[in-house]
């Protein structure tokens, strides 16, 4: 019976690991932070990231078909969400390399990481299909009350993937690292990409 919850647990982190591996607000936001030497604000934002992402894992759970007949019949929530990766993006793009300065480390980094994560209705979706796919072939096999520990494994595989980001971020502050330099350039036009791909796709 324990190895049938750690194959759920396991599960449950390889698909969070999955869809939080692409470049999003928060991967970005965690990156941008360890790279303006601000690691323990970069991973509040991941806690903060990790919080919702488990939300929508529960929601995904609970009532996926739901959402994703809510969400994809509803052009305001897209737009809205496009919206706001755009003007991230543009704030990346306008922002000025300058000094690094120490930030105290507040409930705000939280907060942060729990807005950016909650504006990518992406993540949303992903975990309704990503949730559907798993129990439809999962639950048969184990059954329907020990699927919550799919649950179970979705923080630490969130937080793995963004302390991945703040180890990359960190290898990318150099002084002498000409990419450091122009980073928010990269990130600022990364977004517009993936804002890009969310307008072909409606």
């Amino acid at each position: 019976m324990i190895s049938n919850y750690l194959i759920y647990f396991v599960i449950g982190f390889i698909v969070t690991a999955i869809g939080a591996l692409p470049f999003g607000l928060v991967n970005l936001s965690v990156l941008n932070e360890s790279i303006n030497n601000r690691p323990k604000q970069a991973m509040l934002v991941a806690q903060g990231a990790s919080l919702v992402e488990v939300a929508y894992g529960i929601i995904a759970f609970l009532s996926g078909k739901i959402m994703m007949n809510f969400i994809s019949n509803n052009p305001i929530v897209k737009f809205s969400a496009i919206a706001l990766i755009v003007l991230t993006a543009i704030f990346f793009l306008l922002k000025k390399e300058g000094k690094v300065m120490q930030r105290k480390v507040n409930g705000s980094s939280v907060l942060k990481g729990i807005i950016l994560n909650l504006a990518s209705v992406q993540v949303l979706i992903y975990w309704v299909v990503a949730m559907a796919v798993t129990l439809s072939l999962y639950l048969t096999k184990f059954g329907y009350e020990n699927s919550w520990f799919i649950v179970a494994g979705i923080w630490p595989g969130k937080m793995a993937v963004l302390w991945l980001y703040k180890k990359l971020g960190e290898r990318i502050n150099n002084p002498e690292n000409k990419l450091s330099r122009h980073m928010n350039q990269i990130i600022g036009g990364v977004l517009m990409v993936v804002a890009f791909i969310q307008i072909i796709k409606i």
